[in-house]
């Protein structure tokens, strides 16, 4: 019948995208063991700053800029009855609306508590591909403030004064510049989401890409809610 039909599809795709996520998270653990120092860089404290709380789902999200982080809010604050909408959500970014495990109310304990027992959720893009986005997003435009700010950078230390957009060529000198000085000193939309999330600190147990982001949202949810 069409109802044993529709049935077995929805457990194979739960099937299937289980197995995305076991074989995922074996190959992060296989990058932790062969790489142990390049993948732990970044402290705790940082790291803290980055992982939004759901109690009540008993759910932990690392913000990721440029990964998929705004869908991820509007979900999140729909969850909690802060919005009623996915699509009229607004105020996403103000870091005010989420709990963050650095947070004050949270002591030693409890963070550790949270780290052990929540489900956790990374989601990662191609490194380009982001980049390519933060580039678009914060520098294309002459009045945003990460343009003007990588525009005085390059009037400095480049070879061209000028006043319009910020080429992609200079933002990724730009980008290079800072990083030589320290991965951390990195703006966040474009800092390495390894060193944002370390997934060799954090045992995550859903890690998500942007291109698979709706089936992968669809079975995380699923186990959550």
């Amino acid at each position: 019948s069409a109802a044993t039909g529709s049935k077995t599809h929805a457990s194979d795709f739960v099937t299937a995208v289980a197995k995305r996520f076991m074989q995922r998270k074996q190959t992060v653990l296989k990058m932790c063991a062969a790489n142990p120092r390049t993948l732990t860089r970044g402290g705790t404290r940082s790291l803290y700053t980055h992982i939004i709380v759901d109690d009540e789902r008993k759910l932990m999200y690392c913000d990721t800029p440029k990964a998929g982080s705004t869908s991820w809010k509007r979900v999140l604050l729909v969850m909690a009855g802060m919005e009623k909408s996915l699509y009229f959500a607004k105020n996403l970014h103000d870091r005010r609306r989420y709990r963050y495990l650095s947070s004050s109310v949270f002591n030693k304990s409890d963070v550790e508590k949270r780290l052990r027992t929540y489900k956790k959720l990374m989601v990662s893009r191609d490194p380009l591909s982001r980049l390519v986005s933060a580039y678009v997003d914060k520098c294309l435009n002459v009045k945003n403030p990460y343009g003007k700010r990588i525009r005085a950078w390059v009037n400095k230390n480049g070879s061209l004064d000028a006043t319009g957009p910020v080429s992609f060529v200079d933002f990724v000198h730009y980008i290079h510049h800072t990083a030589a000085m320290g991965l951390n000193l990195l703006d966040r939309h474009w800092r390495p989401i390894s060193v944002l999330c370390q997934p060799c600190t954090v045992n995550y147990d859903f890690y998500s890409t942007v291109s698979t982001a709706t089936e992968d949202a669809s079975f995380i949810l699923k186990v959550v809610t």
